[in-house]
């Protein structure tokens, strides 16, 4: 006997209150307008009493700064007429498919949606509440693949919203209170993907295969992470065909061949990311900060994610799903978690050495594998309320049973009511930028920007209020920014302060991305390694036991006073060396854009060292002529030029391999868009045969 033998056919269900759609719809709808009021999405700004003063809201934490200012500066180069490619502000700069753009894409059409009229951090933080309403919409997208009641995606969502989880587990705390957006958000286009990909594949439809290559390229620009994801998902897929014995039926061959299209297709659109990720990818590196050493710590990552009880309702629910032959799309959920789990222990180590990604963490998985048990947990308990129903000979207690679990999900894990301790409590206050805080800090950049000579950079030593605070810095400045603790580092050759004698301070970049004595850096062999033209600093470290390197700054010989007050100080470097130099000597005039570089020098010895981070795609010209540019000094570049007069240009130049894969991406925009045509025609069967036996 089927799992699913006490359930009424079809024709019944489809008559019972529960499978309303437009009810349903708007319970999805009132659900995500009261966490927009709840979480603040439209306090744009708020007034300081104190001065009358309007300042800036936004999200203020962790990582929050560093993409608000990638959103920021991708806003600035598409107004100079260009997408950006090269981020040059941040230690040394770095190609943008190291850690890619598809999140700040998104941001840039809120922006648009705008009008312009919100500022970069009301944007930002709209967005940050848009991609943790959007799982809403792959539960959806999951549920309705096996035409059933929306109740499954809208519990699911209920869950969702209310357990925030961990600072990795893909919940309200990893993206809204820490900032990790990119993480979550290519596990949010993962988990539609795998809704729409399931679709296509069991029934054809052909909106869901635009759909499934539309949310792999997210997926692949917000975090290539996800294709992790993507990869189990089509697997599962597969698997599911071989296995199918009832229900929606498609033959293994037609399976292989909607997977491999979808597949094919999201390759091309998503080919300038994987291609440079795997051609360059000997230059790529990330410290390697968390890891499962065994798989206790996984299993508890895992209840962590989602608290105890869910978890063995995530569990039911695959069962459920695998063993009935009525719930195609679920049953693929649940074989996506089960190879997932599998996946996930083998990255970890826990099978042995697989070194198939390198330096992957694979704690950072969590996010995908938690919306996956959240909707399984939700399929089984709504089962059970079907079946319950059924029992019962009546229909609505579905719907309110459902409802009802929704709403007492949310009292319990948003509100006191529920005892649930602050660190896993959902939808609780952010800090927001503490406004007067931030123009001071923007007003102390802005002034070491007028007093660094151009072609030099700026470091800022210390944070007020948050711990990337001074990544806020671009908002005041185009000179190259520095920072005692940064947020990584793809290169690993980085020249940090020297060590001293009792090596208490010494920095290593295998250990971390920060130094440990900030006041090391104002030393003339920091200074000089760097171009450091202005340095921004407070007394408040990083951590507490941080040296002051504020205090360092005032004893300083090296350094001029511009100003002061209470928060920040503001110096000069008094010998300043410039970003670009030849044999040490330096340039008679010097402009430095993003993707560009120029300088001109009167006499020196041909050794050209260039302070921004080497890269294969940077090209140079010296009089001229094109010249081979060299990794040096701290992992900088360095050129060999004549001695005597030079002319110096450098440019960060598209490749012939970069214009293939942007000629493969239009390519299959064109082939998306034809699909969607061709399936509005009645056409889209001739593109995709349909093999798919009657329902039994």
């Amino acid at each position: 006997m089927s799992v699913d033998s006490a359930v009424t056919p079809e024709s019944r269900q489809s008559r019972l209150p529960g499978r309303d759609t437009s009810l349903w719809l708007l319970a999805f709808a009132s659900v995500s307008i009261w966490v927009l009021w709840r979480t603040g999405a439209l306090n744009f700004a708020e007034t300081v009493t104190r001065d009358g003063v309007v300042y800036l809201n936004g999200f203020a934490t962790v990582d929050h700064p560093f993409h608000s200012m990638r959103a920021f500066q991708l806003i600035e180069s598409l107004r100079d007429g260009s997408p950006i490619r090269w981020i040059t502000s941040h230690q040394g700069g770095y190609p943008v498919e190291f850690y890619p753009l598809g999140v700040a894409w998104i941001e840039e059409l809120v922006w648009i949606a705008s009008f312009g009229s919100l500022s970069i951090f009301a944007v930002h933080k709209l967005t940050i509440l848009l991609i943790f309403l959007a799982p809403g919409a792959g539960y959806w997208i999951l549920t309705r693949g096996d035409r059933k009641s929306p109740a499954v995606g809208f519990l699911a969502f209920a869950f969702h919203l209310g357990i925030a989880g961990y600072w990795m587990a893909g919940g309200y705390t990893e993206l809204v209170s820490w900032g990790l957006v990119t993480n979550v958000t290519g596990a949010t286009a993962a988990l539609i993907a795998t809704g729409a990909l399931a679709r296509f594949a069991v029934r054809g439809e052909a909106g869901m295969a635009v759909l499934a290559v539309a949310s792999i390229t997210m997926a692949t620009y917000a975090n290539p992470r996800s294709l992790i994801a993507v990869a189990v998902v089509g697997v599962a897929v597969v698997l599911a065909s071989f296995f199918a014995t009832a229900g929606p039926r498609t033959s293994v061959m037609t399976t292989l061949y909607r997977v491999g299209v979808v597949a094919g297709v999201a390759g091309l659109t998503s080919a300038t990311e994987i291609v440079s990720l795997i051609r360059y990818r000997d230059y790529y590196y990330f410290v390697n900060y968390e890891a499962y050493d065994e798989s206790r710590p996984y299993w508890d990552a895992t209840v962590a994610a989602i608290s105890t009880p869910l978890v063995w309702l995530a569990c039911g629910g695959a069962i459920w799903a695998i063993l009935s032959p009525r719930f195609p799309v679920a049953k693929i959920a649940a074989l996506a978690l089960g190879l997932y789990f599998v996946v996930t222990l083998a990255l970890s180590g826990q099978f042995g050495d697989v070194d198939v990604i390198q330096q992957l963490e694979a704690p950072r998985l969590m996010p995908y594998q938690r919306m996956l048990m959240l909707y399984l947990a939700a399929f089984f308990l709504v089962r059970l309320f079907d079946v319950a129903a059924n029992r019962l000979s009546v229909g609505k207690e579905r719907g309110i049973a459902t409802v009802a679990t929704a709403i007492v999900t949310l009292v319990v894990f948003v509100t006191p009511v529920g005892s649930i301790g602050e660190d896993f409590q959902g939808l609780t206050d952010q800090p927001q930028m503490p406004m007067s805080e931030m123009d001071m800090f923007r007003n102390a950049v802005a002034q070491a920007d007028a007093v660094a000579p151009d072609g030099t950079s700026i470091l800022v030593l210390g944070t007020r209020f948050s711990w990337h605070e001074r990544l806020w810095g671009s908002l005041e400045t185009d000179k190259p920014l520095y920072y005692e603790h940064w947020l990584w580092q793809w290169n690993n050759e980085h020249a940090g302060p020297a060590p001293l004698e009792n090596g208490d301070c010494t920095f290593d970049n295998d250990r971390g991305n920060y130094y440990p004595c900030p006041d090391q850096t104002l030393t003339p062999a920091y200074l000089s390694d760097h171009g450091i033209g202005a340095v921004v600093v407070t007394d408040v470290g990083s951590y507490d036991d941080t040296p002051n390197a504020r205090v360092a700054a005032e004893a300083s010989t090296l350094l001029s006073i511009v100003s002061t007050d209470s928060n920040w100080d503001v110096y000069s470097v008094t010998a300043p060396m410039a970003l670009i130099t030849d044999g040490g000597l330096q340039p008679t005039s010097i402009d430095v854009e993003n993707e560009r570089l120029t300088a001109s020098f009167v006499d020196g010895d041909g050794d050209v060292l260039v302070r921004v981070n080497w890269f294969p795609r940077w090209q140079a010209t010296v009089n001229g002529e094109s010249v081979d540019i060299s990794r040096g000094k701290g992992g900088y570049m360095a050129i060999e030029a004549p001695p005597g007069p030079i002319e110096l240009e450098l440019t960060y130049s598209m490749t012939a391999v970069d214009w293939m894969t942007r000629i493969a991406a239009v390519t299959g925009i064109v082939i998306v868009i034809g699909f969607w045509l061709a399936s509005r025609s009645h056409r889209f069967s001739r593109l995709m045969p349909n093999q798919q036996s009657v329902h039994r």
